[in-house]
């Protein structure tokens, strides 16, 4: 959202974040959030909601838009442009007895993704631009070997990482 002309508009969340009708049985990309955008920045940012799905869906938790998400886009498209889609994440071994992967990210990608999508709420929700600096703060990812569940547990802001990368541990896979 720059002072450029509107030329389109862009989803918030991005589009590609949600399987199609076709593919699930139920429209979940009805009445989705569009915001003013230039052309030159929607089309750059989808290279950036690619990867920001990407990091969602191998994610741990499953539901059904995951998997087929998964499943129907991720998979198909690595297949084809695999050197896209190895540059989202640095592969960091095996991790809950062999369940599960370690995976980094480019945390300073995530966080300007994620800082995107929050102005663009916000300015749904209040029709102005938020012209203040947007602070990320997320846990590292890292799943409790000991939960069942697969319950990510909770670090303290001061305990992110600071060299712009964090890894993701869980078996992501649906």
């Amino acid at each position: 959202m720059c002072d450029s002309v509107e030329m389109s508009r862009e989803h918030t969340p991005p589009l590609c974040f949600f399987p199609e009708a076709k593919t699930i049985g139920r429209d979940l990309r009805r009445d989705l959030i569009t915001v003013p955008s230039c052309d030159r920045h929607n089309s750059k940012k989808s290279k950036d909601d690619e990867f920001l799905r990407s990091v969602i869906v191998m994610a741990p938790g499953n539901s059904e838009a995951k998997e087929h998400l998964f499943f129907g886009k991720l998979l198909p498209a690595v297949a084809r442009r695999s050197h896209v889609y190895r540059s989202f994440f640095t592969d960091k071994g095996m991790v809950l007895q062999g369940k599960g992967r370690a995976l980094k990210i480019d945390r300073k990608r995530f966080d300007n993704c994620i800082d995107h999508m929050a102005r663009a709420i916000f300015f749904d929700a209040f029709e102005r631009k938020w012209q203040h600096p947007i602070a990320i703060v997320s846990d590292s990812g890292k799943i409790d070997p000991c939960s069942h569940s697969g319950a990510q547990t909770t670090r303290a802001a001061g305990a992110l990482p600071s060299s712009g990368e964090c890894t993701m541990t869980g078996s992501g896979f649906p």
